[in-house]
């Protein structure tokens, strides 16, 4: 498990195990007990070392899942300046964070950023650009960003949908 990443983990059991993992994990098995418990670690690393930026990062991917977003926003807006440059390409929480708060200037702004250090791939980025571009009225920039999303990746569900009713 990796602090940078919430000591995030995935689990892979047979289906009559279930009770017993369960059990192991409590509060952890459910995602919401999960969230919060990631939050507490996290507020408890940053008492310990307020300069930790992996604990200020984990509280914005945390408060993100928990439906806080402007939590989540500011928490990542602490963390963004000692953050790895190529952080978001990993957790992009924090974008979908400023989407949901409708600061669509800064979804672009980050996602230009993740592009331009070399991530031209990132397909469901694309499909964020596209729904940003969507929200503000612009049917055709929003159109190209969802055909990039599926060039990238013929498989992105959103994409083809969101492509699917532009055409109607």
């Amino acid at each position: 498990m990796w602090k940078a990443f919430n000591y995030g983990y995935i689990l892979i059991y047979p289906k009559e195990k279930k009770e017993v993992v369960e059990a192991v994990l409590a509060r952890e098995y459910d995602e919401n007990g999960a969230y919060q418990n990631v939050l507490k670690r996290a507020e408890n690393e940053l008492e310990q070392n307020p300069d930790d930026i992996f604990a200020q990062f984990n509280i914005a991917i945390a408060e993100y899942y928990l439906g806080n977003y402007e939590e989540a926003v500011a928490a990542f807006e602490k963390a963004e300046p000692g953050l790895p440059p190529r952080m978001l390409w990993y957790q992009y929480e924090p974008i979908l964070a400023y989407q949901k708060l409708k600061n669509y200037e800064r979804v672009i702004q980050l996602t230009q950023n993740v592009f331009y250090s070399g991530n031209l791939v990132f397909s469901e980025l694309y499909q964020v650009r596209g729904e940003v571009f969507l929200a503000q009225g612009n049917k055709e920039a929003a159109r190209g960003e969802f055909e990039k999303a599926v060039y990238y990746n013929k498989n992105l569900k959103p994409a083809q949908l969101s492509l699917q009713s532009l055409q109607n």
